[in-house]
């Protein structure tokens, strides 16, 4: 398992994508593009809606057949509507947007699988 933190700023999303890439191994290759472009969309959504001095938390666990990647931060929901829509970004299995004790907490998950084993399931 790899984690990474990384400030809500804009600089992030590259930063994302160039950490998604290093810690990809060689055998899930076929899915480093896709796991890359996700991860970017789900960056610059966490930077356009999280708190002032955010922090995004990233976990990725590779195996054998894929790569799970998980993200969480705290959300702002005065910044909202200024969200880009997740609806489009099909990889996304799942993003819940929680409150406790007065502060709301996104957490974002996906998995990658190698084609081959998309088709056979």
């Amino acid at each position: 398992m790899y984690q990474q933190s990384l400030p809500g700023a804009p600089a992030s999303i590259e930063s994302a994508q160039a950490w998604v890439r290093a810690i990809t191994p060689g055998h899930l290759a076929p899915i480093a593009d896709q796991a890359s472009r996700t991860v970017a969309a789900l960056t610059a959504n966490a930077v356009a809606t999280i708190t002032s001095n955010g922090v995004i938390t990233f976990t990725a666990t590779p195996s054998r057949t894929g790569l799970l990647v998980t993200l969480a931060y705290p959300w702002d929901p005065s910044r909202a509507d200024t969200t880009p829509s997740l609806i489009d970004a099909s990889d996304v299995e799942s993003v819940v947007i929680r409150r406790s004790k007065g502060s709301w907490q996104v957490d974002a998950e996906v998995e990658f699988r190698l084609p081959q084993l998309v088709a056979a399931s």
